[in-house]
């Protein structure tokens, strides 16, 4: 339970900074009708719903190993230009630096989660704006 409120609060509180501070630069603070208040908060919830839900899909997709063979690629090069770097060990082959890069799991659930909350609420302010603003 404590990590499940590590992760989704430090989500949520990041998420809420971003949500605010946009809606900020918009005008949120300074409008003085509904039309402004609903298109400020409808791009705030935007931008932290598509930054959460991006950061949670490149986790995701990054263990899986998508990512692998150009990670792999990159530091075979750079222990070939740079002598001593010692980012792989001289005889590792891929299968090897596979195994040992994926040994422990990362849960990205909690940013799905708040970034499909987010976008909820983004839909319901741009639904708000669209029917005040007609």
């Amino acid at each position: 339970m404590k990590h499940f409120l590590k992760n989704y609060g430090i989500t949520f509180l990041v998420a809420t900074v971003v949500f605010v501070s946009f809606a900020a630069v918009r005008g949120l603070f300074t409008a003085t009708d509904a039309v402004t208040v609903y298109y400020s908060l409808s791009d705030g919830g935007i931008l932290a719903g598509v930054l959460s839900l991006a950061i949670g899909s490149l986790i995701f997709v990054s263990e899986k190993g998508i990512f692998d063979p150009i990670s792999y690629s990159f530091n075979r090069i750079a222990a070939q230009f740079v002598p001593g770097v010692g980012l792989l060990q001289p005889k590792q082959d891929y299968y090897d630096y596979i195994s040992n890069r994926h040994t422990k799991h990362i849960k990205v659930a909690h940013f799905i989660y708040v970034g499909l909350f987010y976008m909820v609420i983004a839909i319901i302010f741009a639904v708000l704006y669209v029917n005040v603003s007609a």
